[in-house]
């Protein structure tokens, strides 16, 4: 087993020299064709030299001595082989993130003290999806300034993690402010949600309970299915983290396959978890669209193998308004446990998530007439009805007096919902939903009669 790099050069895996002279590539891809009887040549991050047309040329010159020889090329890089010329002659192996126990062994290693050694199972599931020398480092640093580990060490692992998130561009670690009893509506929605509540625990397994694999949620622009799947995770007390799709298209040729596996491996590593892909439709709009769709087809591919394929424990929230871009195939069984539609609030889910609002805001809902502002607003999403409660605030707080209803009904008249701009759209979509989706709330509209599909 030999090892290359290009500050090294060729060396022996447990030597420590230096040869300068074949510190360049091609000089040392030479020296180890030359050498007798087989061998294995790990070259170290040689990813930035393949950019060289001499170098790539000189690995396909080499192609068929090397393999008569029995000699092997592995190349150890933070990506995928970015050369498609050479794409076909490398096997991928992605390696995995540390597991578990992994992670509490670097805890133990670093202080074996009994409350170190009680705190390691907490500080490793912390830690999920960290490499072992950055879960290393967060753990050192909180012994520094702590004096020990204690409860305040796991703060130092999830800012760590969310930092190494962060860094990758492609998964975002959020922090949910709501959990589902802040979440106007939806009672169909989260009677299945607390139905599965307890399926991550062990205790399911052991009973023969499956873990729920995910939802898609198909529906209205404004009408929560962003806020939902925040307060998903917080009902669940379960990590959420965002998967950016529109990050995935950009790069070299190649990237966007790359980045799509090294998001979800990432998610994997963090498991159990929630991973919210949110507004797939633009993402994959010109697979139904009839445009130019090579890479993200091979994107849309390599997430519908991982989405039907993932052992781990990955609950999967899939949020889009415009159905008219998603391929079929996305929306088989397998691949998400249900799809919701979620439609516009009735009449009742209106007055529920004005309260919410104005509770939220300090403000007591029993003090407005919630039932004339709920019949105001028909049409409206959960999102304008916010707006028109911090619209009205904005009026009142304008005057230097307390809210009145009369600021309400103010807001309300002044908007211009998009039940209305968007009407034609809405009832194209309402249309696709009847018979393909199940209704993400079951309440029945009085005012107009419309019941749920």
């Amino acid at each position: 087993m030999q090892r290359w790099s290009c500050v090294r050069g060729l060396h022996a895996l447990r030597s420590s020299g230096v040869d300068s002279k074949t510190a360049d590539p091609i000089a040392a891809l030479d020296a180890f064709a030359r050498a007798d009887g087989r061998a294995v040549l790990a070259a170290l991050d040689i990813h930035p030299f393949l950019a060289q047309a001499v170098v790539v040329r000189r690995l396909r010159e080499l192609r068929a001595p090397l393999a008569a020889a029995g000699k092997s090329l592995v190349f150890c890089a933070p990506v995928a082989c970015p050369v498609p010329e050479l794409r076909g002659d490398c096997a991928k192996v992605f390696v995995t993130p540390p597991s578990h126990d992994e992670l509490a062994a670097v805890v133990t290693e670093i202080d074996r003290g009994p409350t170190s050694v009680a705190l390691a199972p907490r500080l490793a599931a912390a830690a999920r999806g960290l490499r072992c020398d950055a879960f290393s480092l967060a753990i050192r640093r909180a012994v520094v300034r702590y004096g020990s580990l204690d409860e305040r060490s796991l703060d130092e692992v999830r800012i760590e993690r969310d930092r190494a998130a962060s860094d990758g561009a492609l998964l975002e670690p959020i922090e949910p402010e709501r959990g589902l009893d802040q979440l106007g509506g939806l009672d169909a929605l989260k009677r299945w949600l607390d139905l599965r509540a307890r399926a991550w625990t062990d205790e399911a397994r052991a009973f023969g309970v499956d873990a729920p694999r995910g939802v898609f949620l198909v529906g209205v622009q404004g009408g929560g299915k962003s806020t939902c799947a925040r307060a998903i995770a917080r009902r669940w007390s379960l990590p959420l983290l965002r998967l950016d799709v529109g990050r995935l298209f950009h790069g070299l040729v190649g990237a966007s396959e790359a980045n799509v596996r090294r998001a979800l491996a990432q998610a994997e590593a963090a498991a159990p978890c929630v991973l919210w892909l949110d507004e797939l439709g633009r993402a994959f709009g010109d697979l139904t669209r009839g445009g130019d769709a090579g890479t993200a087809s091979r994107v849309f591919g390599a997430l519908l193998t991982w989405l039907q394929d993932r052992a781990a424990h990955v609950f999967v929230i899939a949020t889009s308004n415009d159905v008219s871009a998603l391929p079929p195939e996305l929306l088989r069984k397998g691949r998400f446990d249900e799809v919701f539609f979620v439609d516009l609030p009735s009449r009742l889910e209106r007055a529920e998530v004005l309260s919410i609002h104005l509770s939220r805001r300090g403000r007591e809902p029993a003090r407005f007439d919630l039932d004339e502002l709920s019949s105001r607003t028909d049409g409206f999403s959960g999102a304008e009805l916010e707006q028109c409660v911090v619209g009205a605030l904005l009026y009142a707080f304008s005057e230097q007096r307390e809210l009145e209803l009369r600021d309400l009904l103010r807001a309300v008249g002044e908007t211009v919902s998009l039940s209305k701009t968007a009407r034609e759209s809405i009832d194209a979509l309402r249309k696709w939903a009847r018979g393909r989706t199940r209704p993400a709330s079951t309440a029945i509209d009085a005012n107009t009669g419309r019941v749920a599909l």
